[in-house]
């Protein structure tokens, strides 16, 4: 029997207080491109469409599949029970719909939360130490992107990438955000969950500290060298810091003076 005085809640106020949680987290909106990108790539293919969740959200929807909501309440870190008590309270809808904002804000036993990384910074980390700088100091957008689309065959320009990595443009296609991942040579998921993001943004870094290293302890300090390599990936760049351990350790061996004969 429905409480008295309480209202039931609509799909969409439901979906609508999880995208504002959501917005605020960010520090900007969250778009429903967005959220169905991020769907797509967690499933491998195309799951849901971003005008699908526009009408749910705006209540011209109401018929949502169980994949549809069990997807959507993993993506928003909900119960998927949120979406299918519809005799739910308003108020214990916005606690449910609050808990990720609190993780983000309390931190009393764990510190705090981890900083959201924006589209732009992980673009930006690989930009930095995974290609060559222009002779200005620029980032190459426009030659990366012919690369880019030479590699995949989908069309990107160089302004289309500029706004991609000054965060001007937020929601690229899932197609786009799978050829950026298969030029850089990283999961499709680096662009949408921010562990696996983490994971291989520490891999780089600790890939190019070795490099740096075996580099200065050879004494190697030509500038169009090092921009060659600090376009390779984690794996080649350790690979090219063994490689002038190696040779490094055999020309110490050639310069040693031979060992007088045994008499």
């Amino acid at each position: 029997m429905e409480a008295e005085g309480r209202e039931p809640v609509s799909l969409a106020e439901k979906l609508d207080r999880l995208f504002s949680v959501r917005s605020r987290e960010r520090g900007r909106s969250l778009s429903v491109n967005e959220v169905a990108t991020a769907l797509n790539i967690k499933a491998g293919k195309a799951v849901i469409s971003g005008n699908y969740i526009w009408h749910l959200r705006k209540g011209k929807r109401d018929n949502p599949t169980k994949r549809h909501l069990e997807a959507l309440a993993e993506y928003f870190d909900v119960p998927a029970a949120y979406f299918h008590d519809r005799q739910e309270a308003p108020s214990s809808t916005d606690a449910t719909a609050q808990q990720a904002q609190q993780r983000e804000t309390a931190g009393e036993k764990d510190g705090p939360a981890e900083h959201r990384l924006a589209l732009a910074e992980k673009l930006d980390h690989l930009l930095r130490l995974r290609t060559r700088p222009s002779e200005g100091g620029t980032p190459p957008h426009e030659e990366l992107a012919g690369k880019i689309t030479a590699q995949s065959g989908e069309p990107f320009s160089g302004a289309y990438l500029s706004q991609l990595h000054s965060g001007e443009c937020a929601n690229p296609t899932l197609r786009h955000l799978s050829a950026l991942a298969a030029y850089f040579e990283v999961p499709v998921a680096y662009f949408t969950d921010d562990e696996v993001a983490r994971r291989v943004m520490d891999d780089d870094l600790l890939a190019s500290q070795d490099l740096d290293r075996s580099m200065a302890e050879a004494g190697v300090s030509a500038v169009y060298l090092r921009g060659d390599l600090a376009a390779l990936s984690p794996e080649g760049k350790r690979m090219a810091a063994d490689m002038i351990r190696q040779i490094r350790e055999l020309e110490r061996g050639a310069q040693q003076p031979p060992s007088p004969p045994q008499t």
